[in-house]
């Protein structure tokens, strides 16, 4: 299998169990950052250096990435992931934030990520 460069949906927690997944998207946001899957205390704290310390905050972050040049899920996740890389989260998690995040904002905002524009091998 090989892995695509940026976010890479074949590489988060979730894995194949889907599950997990769904009881986050349909799970109330309560603001405390921790809530969001891949986010532990070293991911916390460099959100928190860079000025994020609410699930909100987070996912203002995500939505401000998504412009009129934006061509859809697949650079926007991408852009996502290196503003992840680009303040230091731990590599580990990246994806898992990504895709956690995507997920549950595409729930009111749909469109903004479909899995079908990922390949799989």
């Amino acid at each position: 299998m090989s892995r695509r460069e940026g976010f890479d949906p074949q590489n988060t927690l979730f894995g194949s169990d889907k599950r997990k997944l769904a009881e986050w998207i349909m799970a109330p946001v309560e603001g405390d950052i921790t809530e969001v899957p891949g986010v532990g205390p070293k991911t916390k704290d460099v959100l928190a250096d860079a000025g994020i310390t609410t699930t909100y905050q987070l996912f203002g972050q995500f939505l401000s990435l998504k412009s009129v040049d934006c061509s859809g899920s697949v650079e926007l996740c991408d852009r996502f992931y290196y503003y992840l890389e680009n303040i230091g989260t731990p590599a580990g998690y990246r994806s898992t934030i990504v895709q956690a995040v995507a997920c549950k904002l595409d729930a009111s905002y749909p469109g903004l990520y479909d899995s079908e524009m990922f390949p799989t091998d």
